[in-house]
This record gives structure tokens, C-alpha cells and sequence, in this order.
């Protein structure tokens, strides 16, 4: 387990620094000279001179990354040539509302998903357990095959003629990114109860269990959720740098200005320091968290760490 912790956590810092030298390197990968791709969307508005030494091409590539290496560590990430302001107080302010975004849907799926996956599981065969089973496997096939976008288009579309009381953007958001990755992880749940449930796996203790009368509730629970807690409660930490990239995505559908507003505004406005440092921290925070969640996977279950 403690090799397994050593070799994430180098992996973890080779892939921050292969990060760093990506997101510095894309104003000189540019194909082109990007001052002047710059010039079409600030016409007259900008000196050529300032504008080169702001960007740091009027250094090479190895003095202006120093530079920069220099300015990160005194907590100077930089101002945006579109608003004009810090770029580390705009990231802090965009990314307080997709953290909050994404830790809102990661809660209401994680509660959402256990009782679909539970409740569809039954040691009893009957027709309506029968289309309990079908119904989750259909959900989860159905929005792993949907983009989340997509998802949200069709709430946005149905909310906008609903007559109730007006709903905030973060509720809505949260809503599409809950009933998208509900469909996985109830199917995915599901799965890893009925394995351990499962006589032709050669799990009797659950079947055991239903002989001598103990409610099939707490045979699910204890027999079937309970074994599993660890790896999926850990599978899911290393997903939520991917929820994280999703609550992105939506954030653009439902105007939230987080942090994927403001990746839209840099991309289209061109605004290199702030979408290179946009790279980076965000690119950063989804391997950071499923370095994190890999972690405590093999803490809560040391079995998964050794085979890894």
C-alpha cells in the first residue's frame, strides 16, 4: 500500500509539472503569431510592445518560464487582457461556483444512485423486481450515451414553461448534472450488490440469510451494499475531477459564471494568460481529486491497492 502511495504521488507531481510546460508552452505552439491573432480582436486598443511584454514573447521560452515560475510562487498568476483583472481572483470567484455546483451534484447522485441500485437489487423473482432491474439497466444505458449538454438543453427547455415557482441556475444545473450521472452509477451499484448477492457466484450467505427470516432490506445492506461500500465510495472520489469537468460544461448552458463562463470568454476573446492559467488550475484540480480518491480507495480497502 505504501509503494502504491509513493509511485500516485510522483505520478501525480510528473503530470502537474507535464501540466505546467503545456499550458506555458501555448502561446508559442500557436501556428501563426498570435500578437496578431490578438491585434483582430483589440484593434487600436492595445500597445504592441506592451502587449508582447505582457505575454512574455519577448523573451525565449526558457527566461519567460522562469519568469512565470517566479510570479506563481509570489501568488502573481497575472492579469486578463479582456477584463483587466487578477486572473487568480477571477479563477477564486468562478471556482467558487463550480465547486459548489459540482459538490451539490455529487451528493444528490451519490444518494440518488444508492437507493435506484439498492432497491432495483431483489433475491426475490417476481415481475415488478423484474422491471425494477430493467428500468435501472435502461436509465443507465440511456444517459451514458446522452452528452450532459444535452441533458441540460432539454431541462432548460422543459423549465421554461413551467409555471411554478422560479427555479435559480444552480438548481437547475444541479438537476442536469444529478439525473446524468444518476444513470451510472445506479446501473453500476446495482451490479456490484447483485455480484455479491448472487448465488451463481457463490455468495450463499445472502440466500442463507433469506432461510432464517431477516428482512430482505437488511440482507441487501449487509450482504450486498456493505462489501462494496469501500470501492464504490472510492470509485466515485476518483470521478468527481470528472464531475468537476462536467459541471463546466453546463455552467455555459445555464449562464453561471464559474469557471466554464469563463473558459468560454477566454477561448473567444482570445485571451491566452488567462485560458493558459485556466488550463492548468483546472486540468490540475481533476488530478488532484483523482489522486485524492484513488487514496482513499486503498485506504478503505487495501485489497484494491495491491492489485493496482
Amino acid at each position: 500500500m505504501k509503494n502504491n502511495f509513493l509511485k500516485n504521488t510522483a505520478l501525480l507531481l510528473l503530470l502537474l509539472i507535464f501540466l505546467f510546460l503545456f499550458s506555458h508552452s501555448i502561446t508559442y505552439l500557436l501556428p501563426g503569431d498570435p500578437i496578431a491573432l490578438l491585434l483582430e480582436n483589440y484593434p487600436g486598443k492595445v500597445n504592441l510592445e506592451d502587449l508582447k511584454i505582457q505575454l512574455g514573447l519577448h523573451l525565449s521560452w526558457h527566461e519567460s518560464l522562469s519568469l512565470r515560475i517566479k510570479n506563481y510562487l509570489h501568488g502573481n498568476l497575472g492579469f486578463s487582457l479582456i477584463h483587466g483583472k487578477n486572473i487568480g481572483f477571477q479563477i477564486f470567484e468562478g471556482f467558487e461556483i463550480t465547486f459548489k455546483l459540482a459538490l451539490l451534484s455529487s451528493f444528490f447522485t451519490l444518494i440518488s444512485s444508492w437507493f435506484i441500485g439498492v432497491f432495483s437489487n431483489s433475491l426475490s423473482k417476481n415481475k415488478f423486481n423484474s422491471f425494477l432491474s430493467n428500468a435501472c439497466d435502461t436509465y443507465g444505458v440511456a444517459m451514458a450515451s446522452t452528452p450532459v449538454y444535452w441533458v441540460g438543453f432539454c431541462i432548460f427547455i422543459f423549465f421554461s414553461f413551467y409555471k411554478g415557482p422560479s427555479l435559480s441556475s444552480l438548481t437547475l444545473a444541479t438537476f442536469t448534472l444529478t439525473i446524468s450521472l444518476t444513470g451510472f452509477w445506479s446501473r453500476y451499484i446495482k451490479d456490484r450488490i447483485k455480484d455479491q448477492i448472487s448465488p451463481l457466484n457463490g455468495q450463499q450467505a445472502a440466500i442463507a440469510a433469506k432461510a432464517r427470516g431477516i428482512h430482505e432490506f437488511i440482507i441487501l445492506i449487509r450482504y450486498g451494499w456493505k462489501p462494496v461500500a469501500p470501492e464504490v465510495l472510492g470509485y466515485f472520489g476518483t470521478q468527481f475531477g470528472k464531475l468537476l469537468a462536467g459541471a463546466i460544461v453546463v455552467e455555459t448552458v445555464f449562464n453561471l459564471e464559474g469557471l466554464g463562463s469563463l473558459f468560454l470568454t477566454a477561448v473567444l476573446s482570445r485571451d491566452f494568460p488567462l485560458l493558459e492559467t485556466l488550463i492548468f488550475f483546472t486540468s490540475s484540480i481533476i488530478l488532484i481529486f483523482s489522486y485524492l480518491g484513488l487514496t482513499i480507495q486503498s485506504f478503505l480497502d487495501p485489497r484494491l491497492g495491491d492489485l493496482k
